[in-house]
């Protein structure tokens, strides 16, 4: 049960919100102060036709989206149609009176979303309540009718539900009140389930709370405070996450960043090299990434002075670049201007000057004629007039 829940809870949430949404577009354009009436066609078990009808005057709640049709024909023949197996089920129509003035839960007519579009389907939020009006049998076609009123959220009668209902597991709708209705059910393993789960998101929470704070450290450019709170994120995933986890290379790579910012270049090689170990596994989804830790370790081995592994990773992240982005991408003209020092260090000017000019054609094409870039790379370019 838990699983099925929290597997699907982005979907419920992602229907719910747009459920509102429409909702709210309907209550801004609807100008009529006509009734809705909606139906919907269903079998039910007598224990619960039997409360139903012992509960006229009352109120009646659904733990789920409840499909309903404008069509009172489509809802009526669908309930016709459906087999009875047995004497312990009987075939209900379910007529809802809708007032679209008063503040009720959630509704839409939602046909135009639908993959049955002659339904004309209506849905109305889960937790709806209804009040029971009347229920009685059609002989004819042999099928009971149950008349409700979509209930007022607002409605004195419900107050004393919905406080309980706060009572027993809050206000607030997450794993933490999950639990709490699990544990109202008797399911204790899948209550187990629950708050493993809410434990694994808090420490996901405090992880990405560690991170945020090495960012705002690095904005300030307090590196050491920057390189103790990413320590603690990592700490952190490494205790509850795969060791081939992405996100695991993300705190890699942001150590890597710190520590070369910090001149510790033969550290920041170590955690950039462990981040490239994973996004090397992850290349068909994010290449992107692989090439901004290739360029990483370059500018390290840069800082190293050791140039021919530099130019090796800078030509891996280049590489990778002219295959996923677009010829005069300016990220390709830093890559260029990069590669082009490298060799003007070694004393390899003809390449040198060739990545120089590839380099000036892209920013040239992106960048306005006095861009810092520009001017830096021109100036690197007169240098050859003296070679």
């Amino acid at each position: 049960m838990f699983s099925t829940l929290f597997a699907y809870r982005f979907f419920i949430t992602d229907i719910a919100k747009q459920l509102k949404s429409e909702y709210e577009k309907l209550i801004r354009t609807n100008r009529s102060s006509e009734n809705i009436c909606v139906y919907r066609g269903q079998a039910i078990g007598n224990n619960e036709l039997e409360l139903m009808k012992n509960s006229v005057g009352e109120f009646l709640s659904m733990n789920s989206f409840f499909s309903t049709s404008l069509s009172r024909s489509t809802a009526l023949n669908f309930a016709l149609l459906l087999p009875i197996l047995n004497n312990f089920q009987q075939r209900i129509l379910f007529e809802i009176t809708i007032d679209s003035k008063l503040q009720t839960k959630p509704f839409a007519y939602v046909k135009e979303m639908s993959y049955y579009k002659n339904e004309d389907e209506v849905l109305i939020m889960l937790g709806a309540f209804f009040h029971i009006d009347k229920i009685s049998h059609d002989k004819k076609n042999n099928i009971w009718i149950a008349y409700l009123s979509l209930a007022e959220e607002s409605d004195y009668r419900l107050k004393d539900i919905f406080a309980h209902m706060k009572e027993k597991i809050g206000e607030q709708t997450n794993l933490a009140s999950l639990g709490k209705i699990l544990f109202e059910m008797g399911e204790y393993e899948q209550v187990e389930k629950c708050y493993q789960h809410m434990k694994y998101d808090a420490q996901l929470d405090l992880s990405a709370a560690h991170s945020g704070l090495s960012k705002a450290a690095l904005g300030q450019n307090d590196l050491i405070k920057a390189a103790n709170y990413e320590q603690q994120a990592l700490a952190i995933k490494t205790s509850i996450l795969p060791k081939n986890h992405r996100d695991l290379a993300v705190s890699y790579s942001r150590l890597g960043n710190i520590y070369c910012k910090q001149n510790d270049h033969t550290q920041a090689l170590q955690y950039l090299k462990q981040a490239m170990k994973i996004e090397e596994k992850l290349v068909p989804l994010e290449p992107l990434i692989l090439a901004k830790t290739y360029q990483r370790i370059a500018t390290t081995y840069v800082g190293l002075d050791r140039y021919t592994l530099a130019l090796e990773y800078y030509k891996k992240a280049l590489e990778i670049r002219q295959t996923y982005l677009p010829p005069i991408d300016k990220s390709m003209g830093s890559i260029y201007h990069k590669i082009g020092k490298l060799h003007y260090k070694q004393k390899e000017f003809t390449a040198a000057l060739q990545y120089y000019k590839d380099a000036l054609e892209i920013y040239k094409n992106i960048l306005p004629h006095k861009h810092p870039s520009i001017v830096q790379i021109e100036e690197d370019i007169s240098k050859f007039k003296n070679k």
